[in-house]
């Protein structure tokens, strides 16, 4: 059997014309889908993933807001909560300070109450006390009486003109020209003429120096003026005293 060149180099030009033809028209073409899907795949893939990315911002954004807007929340939550306990705190030591105030009020509106009724009977009981107790002592004065009351005076005047430690007890060694004879009564002649005795014993004066009045308002007593110098015995030195004894007793009821 004899070989033919010719066809078999024919039969390499056909499969050369035919892969030709296969890779231009067929591979290629379906390479190229491929490539194109594959691409478009991709580009799918991607356009995902960024969609994906995306998404997890948003989200991530929108948990972020969500927790902000929580903390913010909450932070109001808790500033109502600490403005309304400090109004109520507010208000209860409002409340608090009118009620004491207004106990103070009632309390001092009290004791001035009491205080004045308290004044009120001292006075009056002081008042009443004392101008019975005057009229008492003017109802039983009699010589006897002005007799022991003048002692008494001069008592007095001669302790003090003994006591060197005394105003009067200084006066007698300047020298004392006029003295001045205050009672509340009328004194006798003798009754003049023992007390002028005894500002001479004392050298106190002289008894031509010695004047004589009469005060109604020293309540059966005595008063010896020598010069700004005094010296007295009174039953209203011992009133006095009574009145200051009142005066100190509601005192010290008022104060409890």
């Amino acid at each position: 059997m004899l070989f033919d060149w010719f066809t078999f180099f024919a039969q390499i030009i056909n499969f050369v014309i035919l892969v030709y033809l296969l890779w231009r028209f067929l591979y290629r073409p379906i390479n190229k889908v491929m490539d194109d899907r594959q691409r478009q795949l991709q580009e799918r893939w991607n356009d995902a993933r960024e969609q994906e990315e995306k998404a997890q911002q948003e989200a991530q954004k929108y948990r972020d807001q969500q927790a902000e807007l929580e903390a913010q929340r909450e932070a109001l939550i808790s500033e109502a909560k600490a403005e309304a306990e400090q109004k109520r705190q507010q208000l209860r030591q409002s409340a608090r300070e009118e009620i004491q105030q207004r106990r103070e009020q009632w309390q001092e509106a009290l004791q001035q109450e009491k205080e004045s009724f308290y004044a009120r009977s001292r006075q009056k009981l002081q008042q009443e006390t004392i101008t019975i107790c005057r009229r008492v002592l003017q109802d039983l004065a009699d010589a006897e009486l002005e007799d022991q009351a003048i002692a008494l005076f001069l008592e007095r005047l001669k302790d003090q003109s003994n006591n060197e430690e005394t105003e009067l007890s200084n006066l007698k060694n300047t020298g004392i020209e006029d003295v001045v004879v205050w009672s509340g009564f009328e004194l006798s002649s003798p009754q003049r003429q023992q007390i002028a005795l005894t500002l001479e014993k004392q050298n106190l004066t002289h008894s031509n120096a010695i004047t004589f009045e009469t005060n109604p308002d020293l309540i059966f007593g005595i008063e010896a003026r020598f010069g700004d110098h005094e010296v007295r015995w009174s039953v209203d030195d011992y009133l006095q005293d009574l009145d200051r004894t009142f005066s100190e007793l509601f005192t010290t009821n008022i104060s409890h």
